[in-house]
């Protein structure tokens, strides 16, 4: 195999999904990269690997610290931004929806309302509300209003539009 970021990030992937997961090769796989010169605190899909090997570990602060900072760093990117959002219930806890939540609540706290980070996170928040049963409605209402908002990126607003179609059909 060749030894590059995209087929280490899947490796990364499969070994933190194993049963039981198998971190300490996650993060041989970190080391090595970063050894080829990547960037491992700079680069979002990097520190979302790191948390998602923090997580499988059960060092939930250190996966959340990684997590936040992977938000921090996305530089514009769509693709990163909703890889972020996707990675949220692996690193927080997908049967917590409540906390994945609470954890979206308090990192857009940091950012204006007008920002794109803002909405991004808005993003986030609807998508993890309209996929739980109990504050389907409360997601849709979110993510309907980001959509129905005229200045906010038309990606959003799209992506919006399919997260309603999900949940509701």
């Amino acid at each position: 195999l060749r030894q590059t970021p995209e087929v280490a990030l899947l490796y990364i992937a499969a070994l933190v999904n194993t049963d039981p997961p198998r971190a300490d090769e996650g993060d041989r796989v970190l080391i090595r990269l970063e050894q080829l010169g990547q960037k491992l605190g700079e680069e979002p899909q990097m520190l979302i690997a790191r948390a998602r090997i923090e997580a499988s570990r059960g060092r939930t602060v250190r996966a959340i610290a990684a997590m936040k900072r992977g938000f921090a760093v996305i530089d514009g990117v769509p693709r990163e931004y909703t890889n972020w959002a996707r990675n949220l219930g692996r690193v927080i806890g997908e049967d917590d929806p409540e906390a994945v939540a609470a954890f979206v609540r308090e990192v857009r706290s940091g950012y204006d309302e007008a920002s794109s980070q803002y909405r991004w996170l808005t993003f986030a928040l609807g998508g993890t509300l309209s996929n739980d049963d109990a504050t389907r409605a409360e997601g849709v209402t979110v993510l309907r209003s980001l959509a129905e908002t005229p200045a906010v990126d038309p990606v959003i607003r799209r992506l919006c539009y399919q997260n309603i179609g999900s949940a509701l059909y």
